[in-house]
């Protein structure tokens, strides 16, 4: 695969937002059933798997105090759809109590079907005359699906690019990153420190504000206390892994509070963007790195999260951003060190370890503390490898780090079947 195909497909996965990536599709798919009645409607259904209901029910939404699926469709009545993930930038507090009028009223339903294994969003609006539907699959922004009077009945199929993008990352082993990086050029890869810049934007409101938990303001705290001890203050591993998990928490702290900022996602994830994105943007810049050099520990990063994503599935039942974003960091990190792939690889193993079992119990304010143990696992196992840790094969782990990714993505995908019902119970009682 030539490094262009690389390129085009990290481009693609970085995607700015507004908000949880799964309320915002919500959101996007009752715009476009209501686009497709084209009056506002009177009732609007909402049906959902379980992984998506589940990610928007606890996560905060911008200008309104209430959550939920049912609320993320209110909104998205009264917005364009043009925008798809920025949907809520077009939100304001009059929009906002508006939706909360329809939602308050009991003119939406929502339901989850358990039969949908992957993402999927269906919304349904009418009034007295017209019914509407839309349909969002496999993809936070992929509309399959729309029909209403604005189409004269009409069903719209869009075409779908998921199986040559499921192709890309199936076809594709750690290894192969190498040589695919050597080929990407530096002045190609701005987008991605542009990226990180605007989830840096992100943790600056979040510590400001002390959105969520304000875990993020309590962990700079702490790495200013770390570095105030510091015989060498320029560079000292404890405070940059203490200000690596404040930054990237804060901006989850506050993306999970519903703050109105746009954040750069990684492959449908804010939080898996933050994760990967930041720590390492913080790492090049504490180790003075050349910006060429910078730019490629990201697209590393972002690479290797992608890869371990696409393995655990679009919504994972662990939690990704922790556990993808913590492979991503680990191997950027070892990378700006000068390590070589086997050094590397024996990291990621050491990783499966570690992280396997955390379990994605939704989107909350409580992700920053997930995503707090990503970055630290993520640096920490990176240096102790360098100190010699290496994890025998035995369990998940196995002879290699593609082996072992594939067993962590059979227990994700195969073996954690049953945990949606479980914890989809827990959540509404």
């Amino acid at each position: 695969m030539p490094g262009d195909v690389l390129l085009r497909e990290l481009q693609r996965e970085i995607r700015l937002a507004v908000g949880c990536t799964e309320p915002a599709a919500i959101a996007l798919a009752a715009a476009h059933a209501t686009a497709a009645l084209g009056d506002l409607p009177q009732e609007v259904e909402v049906i959902l798997d379980p992984q998506t209901y589940r990610n928007a029910l606890a996560v905060g939404l911008p200008y309104t105090s209430l959550k939920g699926p049912a609320m993320s469709a209110a909104l998205g009545v009264f917005l364009p759809p043009q925008k798809e993930l920025l949907i809520f930038a077009d939100l304001d507090p009059h929009k906002a109590r508006k939706a909360e009028e329809l939602c308050c009223n009991g003119r939406v339903h929502t339901i989850y079907d358990p039969s949908f294994p992957d993402l999927y969003i269906e919304v349904r609006v009418k009034n007295d005359i017209h019914r509407a539907r839309a349909c969002i699959k496999y993809t936070h922004t992929n509309l399959v699906l729309i029909e209403g009077p604005r189409f004269n009945q009409n069903k719209f199929i869009f075409t779908s690019n998921q199986s040559l993008k499921f192709n890309l990352w199936e076809n594709i082993s750690f290894q192969d990153i190498f040589p695919l990086l050597d080929q990407l050029a530096p002045e190609d890869l701005g987008f991605l420190y542009q990226a990180a810049r605007t989830n840096l934007a992100m943790a600056k409101c979040g510590l400001q504000k002390g959105s969520g938990m304000a875990l993020g303001r309590k962990l700079l705290h702490m790495s200013r206390q770390a570095l105030a001890t510091c015989r060498y203050p320029d560079f000292n591993w404890l405070g940059v892994c203490l200000t690596a998990q404040a930054l990237a928490c804060a901006a989850v702290d506050a993306r999970m509070s519903g703050e109105p900022l746009p954040v750069a996602t990684l492959g449908g994830s804010g939080n898996q963007g933050i994760t990967s994105l930041l720590p390492v943007w913080l790492l090049a810049k504490k180790l003075r790195v050349k910006q060429e050099t910078m730019v490629k520990s990201l697209a590393l990063s972002a690479t290797v999260t992608l890869l371990v994503k696409n393995k655990l599935g679009s919504l994972s039942r662990i939690c990704s951003s922790a556990f993808a974003g913590s492979w991503g960091i680990a191997a950027a990190t070892l990378w700006l060190l000068g390590s070589d792939f086997p050094c590397i690889a024996r990291t990621l193993c050491n990783l499966a370890s570690s992280l396997s079992g955390i379990i994605c119990d939704g989107a909350k304010p409580s992700c920053s503390l997930k995503v707090m143990v990503g970055v630290e696992i993520g640096l920490k196992t990176a240096l102790l490898t360098l100190q010699g840790l290496a994890v025998s094969p035995s369990g998940l782990v196995a002879e290699t780090v593609d082996r072992t990714l594939d067993n962590v993505a059979s227990l994700a995908r195969v073996g954690m079947a049953g945990v949606d019902q479980i914890l989809l119970a827990s959540a509404t009682h």
